[in-house]
Order: structure tokens, then sequence, then C-alpha cells
């Protein structure tokens, strides 16, 4: 008989077998006296949460500096409320009991926040302790997160002379429509956030009037970061055809598509859309994108988007006096600050081309690009263009004349983050043209020599006071 020959490879496969017999029947020593955890943190906070909205999810790391294994007979939430949820392994609950944790090993607990309504106005605040228990030790882990009650809208079609007020926030999701011939008006102070992807569209009449103490503010409605300061997070306001007599004071309009798109298509030359001492930015398009339609803007900042920050096609007018037109956007792009075009070509592929009239006084449009404001006319003399004291970065010579200044960079105070003051050695000092603008965006007096944009230049703004 033939003597038996045992491979390499088998002699393999039966050390592994071994190995892992031996890995299951391992049993870890098991500290019998309490020992201290540590935590990644000793708060887990939660930014502002909108009631019935769940959060982000956190994640709390649990480290047993030990060399022993340690049995936690509990880990729990102090109050078994709904407001948050725990999960670990994979397993969703409130309390886990009898968890093993290895020494010098780690396990991760990722905390979920859903607040419910109550009848407070204010922001109010939820805390609750994660408790860990071994050995009869107890050590607790804080969370807390801030809750807003809020007035919640979706796929509406408002009532005709409908109010908002400053008392609640409104939440919104889908498309919210102002009916033609009706009005919404809203007050001093109110916020307003919007779903993603949602829009809200103007048939008739949109005020929105704040004051320099109570602004009104149009964001996305995630208050956690990246969501807070993301771009592209809600779709924008949409003035539709017929639309009119729109205002903004003291309005911030944030992180959408587009800020606001005009598609009012009227050719009598009066302000659709009027807009005073307010900022319009950061924006994944646009911050104002206007078709056939009359746009004004006086004391206001339109900054950093992902393409051409103000464009106005296919006619209409545009007016911006003391204006800052700024693009410092992180991403390269093609399009320049500004655009005015009388030729467009809407959704349905239709050519739209009509006269537009151009009026730029007292305003910066500066940016990355080298350059960052163009004209460009499809009919001969369909562009009436006058400008006057302002500021440009541009490579065409007739943007010199008028007092104004070409490619001397106005010197802001911190662009990349939205920050278009001027600072002290900024060449639109003192360089604009006196007119009835006697304020400026932060209200600040604008002095005999006023200065070029929306900001006034004084020590105190530039220190931020």
């Amino acid at each position: 008989m033939k003597p038996l020959k045992i491979g390499i490879d088998f002699i393999l496969i039966l050390w592994i077998v071994w190995v892992s017999l031996s890995a299951c029947s391992y049993e870890p020593e098991i500290n019998e006296q309490a020992i201290e955890l540590s935590f990644s943190t000793d708060t887990v906070q939660f930014d502002t949460l909108f009631a019935e909205r769940k959060s982000i999810t956190k994640r709390l790391l649990v480290k047993n500096t030990s060399g022993k294994a340690v049995s936690l007979d509990q880990i729990r939430l102090k109050e078994q409320s709904d407001d948050f949820n725990l999960i670990l392994n994979g397993i969703a609950g409130r309390q886990f009991n009898n968890q093993l944790l290895l020494g010098n090993d780690s396990l991760l607990i990722l905390i979920e926040a859903k607040i419910d309504q109550t009848d407070e106005n204010n922001p109010f605040v939820i805390r609750n302790n994660l408790d860990f228990v071994n050995q009869g030790n107890e050590q607790s882990v804080i969370l807390e997160a801030w809750g807003q009650n809020a007035n919640y809208l979706k796929d509406s079609v408002l009532v005709c002379n409908a109010r908002w007020t400053a008392d609640k926030p409104y939440v919104l999701s889908n498309n919210i429509l102002i009916d033609s011939a009706c009005s919404l008006i809203i007050d001093p102070g109110t916020r307003i956030y919007s779903a993603n992807d949602s829009f809200i569209l103007v048939a008739g009449t949109l005020q929105a009037e704040g004051n320099i103490d109570n602004p009104i503010l149009f964001m996305n409605d995630r208050l956690d970061e990246p969501f807070a300061s993301a771009p592209g997070q809600w779709g924008g306001i949409v003035f539709l055809e017929g639309s009119n007599n729109n205002s903004f004071k003291y309005v911030t309009i944030k992180n959408a598509i587009v800020g606001l798109n005009l598609n009012v298509f009227d050719q009598d030359g009066k302000p659709d859309v009027r807009m005073e001492n307010s900022f319009v930015g950061n924006m994944a398009f646009s911050a104002v994108l206007s078709l056939n339609s009359d746009f004004e803007a006086i004391n206001s900042v339109f900054y950093n988007t992902a393409s051409g920050t103000v464009s106005h096609l296919g006619g209409g007018s545009a007016l911006y006096r003391h204006c800052t037109i700024a693009n410092y956007f992180n991403i390269s792009r093609d399009q320049p600050a500004a655009f005015f075009s009388d030729f467009a070509i809407d959704n349905n592929e239709n050519e739209i081309i009509h006269p537009i009239v151009v009026d730029l006084q007292n305003t910066i449009v500066y940016g990355r690009n080298e350059e960052e404001i163009l004209f460009y006319e499809e009919v001969e003399n369909n562009l009436t263009l006058s400008f006057t004291n302002s500021l440009f970065r541009s490579s065409q010579n007739l943007l010199s004349q008028n007092n104004s200044i070409r490619n001397e960079n106005p010197l802001f105070e911190e662009p990349n983050n939205d920050d278009f003051r001027l600072t002290e050695d900024s060449p639109a000092i003192g360089k604009a043209l006196t007119s009835g603008v006697i304020i400026d965006v932060i209200n600040t007096p604008r002095d005999q020599n006023p200065d070029i944009g929306a900001y006034e230049f004084t020590v105190e703004n530039e220190d931020g006071n």
C-alpha cells in the first residue's frame, strides 16, 4: 500500500479551522469592579430642529481604556421619552442590557432626535441623559436638542390677502402659490424655511418688508451643518406672468437654486420686483435671474453663486443703485457676475428678443473672473446702457467712463465668507455720486462723499460693530 501524502494546502486548511475553533471558544476576562469609560464628547448637541422633523444622526464613541472587558449592565435614556432614539449594532431602541465591551475597544452609538410640537413660540430646549451602568457605577452623556414650533405649509394655494407674522416660523414643503389678484404680506422678523425642491410661486403680489432690527429671512429648513450654509437646498422665489407690485426690504434670501426668478413678461418698464437693503446669495445658480422682466435694487448685496450672480435676459429693465454684485464662489464658472442681454431662449426653445434697459449707479461688480460684467445685443440698438460712478472688473474700456473705476480691487473685508464691507484702503471710498440714498445696507448714514457699493465705510463697520 502506498503511503498517504498530505499536501501543504490541506495542512493550511486544518490550521485555519483550528484557529477559528480556538477563537470561538475565547472568553474574555471581565472586570469584576466598575471602571470609568471614556466618551468622544460629554454632550451630544443638535442644532435647532423644527417640531415633527427628524434630525440628522449624531455619533457617540464609547471606549473601554482598560485591558479587561467590561459588561455594561445598561445603556439607557434616563427619561424614556420619544425625543431621542438610539441605534446600537443596527438595532434601534432606548435601552440596551448586558452589552460586552472588550478591553481597549470601543462601541459606536448612533443618536437621533425628534421633537413634538409644544405651546411655545420661541425656541426651546429638550435634554436627556444617556446613562451607562457597570457594576453599580453610573456615567452619563448629556443629549441636548433645541426645538422650534412652526407653521407648516405643503402644496398650498394661499388664501387671498394672507399675512405671515413673526410669532412662529413658516416651514414650506413642495410648491406654495400666491394666486393671481391675491397678495401675501410678510411682517418684520418673520422667518421662512423651505424644504428641498420647494418653491414659492408668485402669480399675484408678495410684499416682504422688514426693518433693520427685525429683518425677514428666507432659507432652507435644515439648520444643521453642512446644510445651513450649503447652496441649492431649496428652489427659490419665482414670479410668474402677471405678477406685480412685489417688494423686499431688509430681507435675506440664501441657499436656494435661484433666489429671485422673474418670469413676468410685461413691457411697461415699471419694476415688477423692487428690493432695498437686502442680501441675496449663496445660490447654486443665480441670485437674480430675470427673463423679460423689470427689476430694481437699492442698497442691496448679490453675492457668491455657482453661475452668473445677476442675469437679465430677453429684454426688460435692470436698475442697480448703491449695490454690490460680487462673486467669489469657490468653484470655477464661465458666467460673469452680471450679464445683460436682449436675447433669451425659454423652456420651450422659443427665442425671446426684446429691448433691454440697464442703469448702474454707484454699484460694484467684481469677482474672481477677469470679465465680471458683459452685455449682449442680438438686435442692434436693443440695449440702452447708462452707468456712473461705479466699479467694474472688465476688459471693456467703455466702463472706465462716467467717473467709473475699472479693474481696481474693491478690497472687501472677507469676500470668501460673504462679507463685502469695504476696508480702509478700498478705491470705492468717497467715489460715489451723491444721490437720495442717505443710508447704506445696514443703515449706516452716508456722508457728503458717499462710497460706491452697498456699504458705507466706517471704522465701526470694519470692526463689525
